[in-house]
């Protein structure tokens, strides 16, 4: 059983590809910092930017590549071994994830889990609005909205982000079709209370 959220994959893609161009747009400002006079800070940042960026994607060409094969893959649901796995993307539990940037890192990765784990299901929304200014100065605000399934257990738990609440629902009916197959229990309530 499989269940693919190929939207959530361009996105993640999407962000990486983002987080990349700050991080090669910052290099290059601090490069025209320190070895560029100072009317030439921004020039210099353009023009090293443009040039690193493609060197930066390059180096993280592979890393890239993992990440989309982690997301693209999906959240799949193996009953003969009675696992699952889904993309690894826990929170941080020590100060030393935070500083290796292990959140970061597992987004190249997969996780694994026993189905008889598995004790509870449970939906959740994350809502949240920013605001700006259009180009005609006048202020405007937009609404976010994030469909989560929190999958707690023996393993303490873990938060699956989806780009639709069809996804999301998918998925729960996916892992409750799997535990009625092998005769597991845990709890999953059929109440879909998150109304938008």
């Amino acid at each position: 059983m499989e269940l693919k959220d190929t939207w959530l994959a361009l996105k993640t893609i999407g962000e990486l590809f983002i987080t990349v161009f700050v991080f090669s747009l910052g290099f290059a400002f601090l490069y025209s910092l320190i070895f560029a006079n100072n009317e030439n800070i921004l020039f210099g940042t353009i023009v090293y930017g443009v040039v690193y960026y493609p060197v930066v994607l390059l180096l993280f060409s592979k890393f890239i590549y993992n990440v989309w094969n982690a997301y693209n893959m999906g959240i799949l649901v193996n009953l003969e071994d009675r696992t699952f796995s889904f993309p690894a993307s826990d929170v941080e539990n020590k100060v030393i994830d935070i500083i290796t940037l292990k959140r970061f890192r597992d987004l190249a990765k997969r996780e694994t889990l026993k189905l008889i784990e598995v004790e509870a299901l449970t939906n959740e929304i994350k809502r949240w609005s920013t605001k700006s200014k259009d180009s005609n100065g006048k202020q405007t605000t937009k609404r976010h909205v994030k469909f989560l399934l929190n999958i707690s257990g023996d393993f303490g738990s873990r938060q699956l982000e989806f780009n639709s609440k069809q996804k999301r629902d998918e998925c729960r009916t996916m892992l409750n079709n799997a535990r009625k197959k092998l005769n597991l229990k845990f709890d999953s309530s059929d109440i879909n209370l998150d109304l938008q």
